[in-house]
């Protein structure tokens, strides 16, 4: 059975089995399109602001059949150049499986073309993908179109389960916390997510769960349950 492993799983196999720059490795090998990658979900930043989406397990599927209408959770080979050569703000934490780059969405016109900052969170790679080119027997996967992100009501409604995990990690971060890390919405939630993340499980995006931590930051600092919200 094909099974997907994060960032963090993939780059240890790597090492594992040799290799001395497994990072480089492992980003030249999916945007020459030898392994697909995925996300869990991603913040896009473009002209028109910034949307941030979870991805659906699979790509969705229009109407008529003719094919997806996204490429998420697929990741575009072409992104992967983006963030490789460091340009646009591009950021690769394969640890915690966080990867950023601004992609020019028609490349072929170059300066001229439209832009998007994405950043990638949980991201994942092909297992059978890796095995194939560990045993010298990879093949070149289907290009995934990079195209300008669609919105997608996919992530309106969190799972229970996400609140669950997000939960329990936040509570867990508070029990070891000093009141100086607690200062931050930001500040926990980045230090959530990323506990969520060495845990193999995708946490909730930042605007979902920011009433949650408020209510946290205000019933620690007041002693008690709080109602209104934090600054």
């Amino acid at each position: 059975m094909s099974e997907w492993i994060s960032s963090l799983r993939a780059v240890k196999r790597l090492r594992d089995a040799g290799l001395n720059a497994p990072e480089v490795t492992l980003g030249l090998w999916a945007e020459a399109g030898f392994v697909k990658s995925r996300a869990s979900w991603g913040r896009f930043s473009h002209a028109g602001g910034v949307d941030e989406q979870i991805f659906l397990n699979e790509p969705s599927v229009v109407p008529d059949g003719l094919g997806v209408s996204t490429p998420w959770p697929d990741i575009p080979s072409d992104f992967w150049h983006y963030v490789n050569v460091k340009n646009g703000n591009a950021e690769a934490h394969y640890e915690a499986g966080i990867f950023a780059a601004l992609v020019e969405l028609d490349p072929e016109i170059g300066t001229h073309s439209e832009t998007e900052h994405m950043k990638l969170y949980g991201v994942s790679f092909h297992s059978d993908d890796l095995d194939a080119l560990l045993n010298g027997v990879g093949e070149r996967q289907p290009k995934v179109p990079l195209s300008k992100t669609a919105r997608s009501n996919a992530g309106d409604k969190p799972k229970t389960d996400g609140w669950a995990d997000f939960g329990a990690a936040l509570a867990l971060f508070i029990s070891e916390a000093d009141n100086r890390q607690l200062r931050s919405t930001n500040g926990v939630y980045t230090a959530v997510a990323d506990k969520l993340i060495e845990a193999g499980r995708t946490p909730l995006v930042p605007k979902t769960v920011r009433p949650m931590i408020d209510r946290a930051r205000l019933w620690i600092e007041a002693g008690k349950v709080a109602d209104g919200s934090a600054d």
